[in-house]
């Protein structure tokens, strides 16, 4: 009998990407969204899963760093003049948001083993929102359109409105349509049986490839780079070489030869430009890493970049590059920016754990579907180090929960490893390829 899904990949796909085209839920009522639709969509699991005590346990060690964080960041907000100044509550919410998300992730991941799914919809949804982008931009943003800053600089920003932010995203993507086009199996659930339906994820992998070098994102673009070689090195290195092999292989050549000859042009002259741009985000480190030792205890508070930004302008010079900046284009000074050290371990040791248990947990028993998730979550990371990704509620939401699926792997507890040492050889990370 067919497992029945807590809630239909469909509809959790859906809601995942909901900030995708809203501006990546970056202002005080999209925060608000994404914890409304976050929490609701954790209550609804919630209600559905019925978890016993085990769950909650091996959960706990986690939970209780992630609201120790919470409460760190909600007393440094405090500790100026004992009231909470007026964007902290949409910082709050944004992390009871992430919070959701990851927990929503793990319920699905703890209960069932239908990642393809799930994976397949994100694709699907996701891409049709990045085309959205892509006609947007093609017949302009006059009136109710303007919502939308779809270009900046000649970079294509998608309606997240962010460069940086788009390519990380479509990276995202890109890795799933490349990992199901160099699958025979690959076709997407919401294909039916078609074959070859591998074939169905390569308009995907151009749209989202594309994307990736519309937006001109040069550490997204490296990145990349490496994970789609290392899956095709792997694909073609383990796997007996079929006609469907070559065929695929030569089509998924010919279309990134493509997008890179005829997309990328203002990439590489941001390649020529990188000097220039690491010196400028070297010096904006370096001034904000002195910031965060005048308070290294407490930070300045949850959602408090901007205002503490505006407040250590140090030269004129340096105040007039950098007035705008709304993120330390970091996510270690980020956080200790918010909430000091204290904030920064317990975030840092709340993501080490589950790391920790989930790879005790699967072992070498990772399936495809589990390689292509760490695969994403690993580009996110990158990307999270020199920009602002895991700034945006969207991009965290959708982050945090595909950690929760693969965490959930782990709050089985002891059964995770005879499950996954029992699967069928043709759903081991083995068989990428087709």
């Amino acid at each position: 009998m067919s497992e029945q899904p807590l809630l239909p990949d469909y509809v959790l796909a859906v809601i995942l990407s909901l900030g995708m085209a809203v501006r990546g839920f970056d202002s005080t009522a999209g925060q608000a969204m994404s914890c409304i639709a976050n929490a609701a969509m954790l209550v609804w699991l919630l209600h559905r899963a019925a978890l016993d005590m085990d769950f909650w346990r091996r959960a706990s060690p986690v939970l209780a760093l992630i609201f120790t964080a919470m409460g760190w960041g909600l007393l440094a907000s405090l500790q100026f003049d004992g009231s909470l100044p007026d964007y902290v509550p949409g910082k709050l919410l944004s992390l009871l948001s992430g919070l959701a998300a990851l927990l929503c992730g793990a319920i699905i991941g703890h209960r069932s083993h239908r990642l393809k799914g799930i994976l397949d919809w994100l694709l699907l949804i996701n891409c049709l929102i990045l085309l959205g982008g892509l006609v947007v931009r093609q017949i302009g943003t006059d009136g109710m359109l303007s919502y939308w800053t779809i270009e900046r600089e000649d970079r294509f920003t998608g309606l997240i409105g962010n460069a940086n932010v788009t390519a990380a995203m479509a990276g995202c993507f890109a890795i799933i349509a490349f990992a199901r086009l160099t699958d025979l199996r690959g076709a997407p659930v919401w294909a039916g049986d078609w074959r070859p339906g591998h074939i169905i994820n390569l308009p995907m992998f151009v749209i989202s490839f594309g994307v990736v070098m519309l937006t001109a994102a040069r550490l997204t673009a490296v990145l990349l780079g490496i994970i789609l070689t290392l899956f095709a090195l792997h694909w073609l290195l383990r796997r007996t070489i079929f006609v469907y092999t070559r065929l695929t292989a030569i089509i998924a050549g010919i279309t990134i030869a493509t997008l890179i000859l005829a997309f990328a042009g203002i990439l590489f002259e941001r390649f020529g430009v990188l000097g220039t741009a690491y010196q400028n985000r070297v010096m904006n480190w370096s001034h904000l890493a002195g910031v965060v030792s005048e308070s290294p205890t407490y930070g300045y508070g949850l959602g408090a970049f901007s205002t503490i930004n505006a407040h250590s302008l140090s030269t004129p010079r340096y105040a007039q590059a950098n007035w705008t900046l709304n993120s330390a284009h970091n996510i270690i000074l980020q956080l200790m920016l918010q909430g000091g050290w204290p904030y920064l371990v317990a975030i840092c040791g709340a993501a080490a754990l589950i790391v920790k248990q989930t790879i005790s947990a699967l072992r070498n028993h990772w399936s495809r579907d589990e390689a292509i998730i760490a695969a994403i979550l690993c580009l996110i990371m990158g990307n999270a180090m020199i920009d602002v990704v895991l700034d945006m509620p969207a991009p965290v939401t959708i982050f945090l929960f595909l950690s929760g699926l693969l965490w959930g792997r782990a709050l089985q507890g002891p059964k995770v490893d005879v499950a996954l040492s029992r699967r069928h050889p043709m759903h081991d990370i083995g068989t990428i390829g087709g």
